[in-house]
């Protein structure tokens, strides 16, 4: 039994040369490309687990790691303004500190519906000289090669980059272990890759009627059923990223109740949400990390939403020499949660709900916060803060 152990740790050596060192209470590995290894998932899930308290410092090797969802830790994850729900995590840290994830050039493909990042209640975090990017995108994109305005219907040229399939007559776009039917959509100038001037006259009814699709040839879909003001010009680019409520379900890095944040050289070129959400965290720093397609691409999206968001967070948030591009919201986003009181319970206590359907979940206060109610009636506004106590004080 022993022989065997030994031989499996000397694989799992062989295979990524890891070199480990523990200074100053900090374990060191070195994580190198080798030939043979197509899926570095459960390489670093071994890693993150055997060093449960943190000081842990991963380091890569320049080149191409691949990271797939099979492998990956998998849990139920409540993310402001994104979708919630079960999701598979390629780097997950829970209640650690002092983590550091360095590249060197360094390129991470996720496939599938697979979250990058999430750190939990972890303090001292860096990651650099990474790109994060995904085999398949998010969004759907296609070059309108028709349109029709008497039937209501345009035809475009599927981008290459989309898989897709038609099921009767519904659209799916397609990735690794996932499909999407069409939902939100956008159409952006080939030229300038800015929405076309109006462009919400191009806004299909989606929740009022789903498009039909109908294959001309390969690559070739003619669309009808189209409820909007206008048909899309030809030459424009139809972008979609799937219904609302169900197309921001994969993050790039989530940070949520962290302290001493810093991410330096890190871009990300895809994700199917955000590409950087905070929650309740401190003392975030954002330097040279950039949100952009890659420069030899003709696609219209990079993130499908926001490049940085953060909810709730406090402290000293900085971004410097940031490039946020070809996103499909903000650029940042820093704001507060508010939630309505609906009944009172007792002196002590109230019932309050969210306003956001895309905050359930989140943590609105904890013991020690300060709440600022606010009352509005008619010209008359009052003020108050509050200090949150446990049920036992």
């Amino acid at each position: 039994m022993r022989k065997i152990v030994l031989i499996i740790y000397a694989l799992l050596w062989i295979a990524t040369e890891v070199m480990a060192s523990v200074a100053s209470g900090k374990t060191v590995i070195r994580i190198e490309r080798r030939s043979g290894i197509t899926d570095y998932t459960d390489i670093v899930r071994q890693h993150i687990e055997s060093s449960p308290k943190g000081n842990l410092q991963l380091i890569f090797a320049p080149g191409i790691f691949h990271f797939y969802p099979e492998k990956a830790t998998g849990k139920y994850l409540a993310v402001s303004n994104n979708d919630n729900g079960y999701k598979r995590i390629a780097f997950d840290f829970d209640t650690m500190s002092d983590i550091s994830i360095l590249g060197d050039n360094t390129v991470f493909i996720f496939h599938g519906r697979l979250v990058p990042f999430c750190f939990r209640s972890c303090k001292q975090i860096e990651i650099s000289g990474v790109s994060i990017d995904y085999d398949y995108p998010f969004v759907f994109e296609g070059k309108v090669v028709e349109s029709d305005k008497a039937n209501n219907s345009f035809t475009l040229k599927i981008h290459p980059d989309n898989p897709y399939q038609i099921i009767g007559k519904r659209f799916f776009f397609k990735g690794y272990d996932w499909k999407s039917p069409l939902g939100e959509n956008i159409v952006f100038s080939a030229l300038t890759r800015r929405p076309v001037y109006h462009t919400s006259l191009y806004e299909h009814a989606n929740t009022v009627r789903e498009l039909e699709a109908e294959e001309l040839s390969p690559g070739i879909v003619r669309f009808t059923g189209l409820v909007s003001a206008d048909v899309p010009p030809v030459g424009s680019i139809y972008t979609d990223k799937g219904p609302h409520g169900e197309n921001r379900q994969i993050p790039g890095i989530i940070v949520q109740d962290c302290a001493g944040v810093k991410i330096d050289n890190v871009t990300i070129y895809r994700s199917g949400a955000m590409a950087f959400i905070a929650e309740r965290s401190s003392d975030l720093s954002l330097h040279s990390y950039n949100v952009c397609l890659h420069e030899d691409s003709d696609r219209m999206i990079s993130a499908s939403a926001d490049a940085t968001h953060f909810v709730g967070c406090r402290g000293h948030i900085s971004l410097e020499n940031c490039r946020f591009e070809s996103m499909l919201d903000d650029g940042t986003n820093i704001h507060g949660a508010y939630m309505k009181v609906v009944n009172l319970i007792d002196s002590h206590t109230i019932g309050a709900q969210f306003g956001h359907f895309q905050q359930e979940g989140y943590d609105f206060g904890a013991v020690g916060d300060s709440i600022f109610y606010r009352s509005f009636w008619a010209e008359f506004i009052s003020c108050r803060v509050y200090l949150c106590h446990s049920k036992n004080e």
